[in-house]
């Protein structure tokens, strides 16, 4: 199994950030082991109603063009 935050994890991380009432939340790019950032933000707005999700720059560099 991986250790990659994948969408439960940050659908969780959603709610949490919702709860404590946080208007936004803003994902770094996947240079790391984790979801890519679409698909977080994605599960982020599915399990929540209020929290705005969006993007920091995207490392588009680290990618294969």
């Amino acid at each position: 199994m991986s250790s990659a935050a994948g969408a439960e994890h940050w659908r969780e991380v959603g709610r949490r950030a919702e709860a404590l009432g946080y208007d936004t939340l803003f994902m770094p790019d996947h240079i790391t082991d984790q979801l890519a950032p679409i698909a977080a933000m994605t599960a982020i707005a599915d399990a929540t109603t209020k929290l705005r999700v969006g993007s920091f720059v995207f490392a588009n560099d680290y990618g294969t063009p």
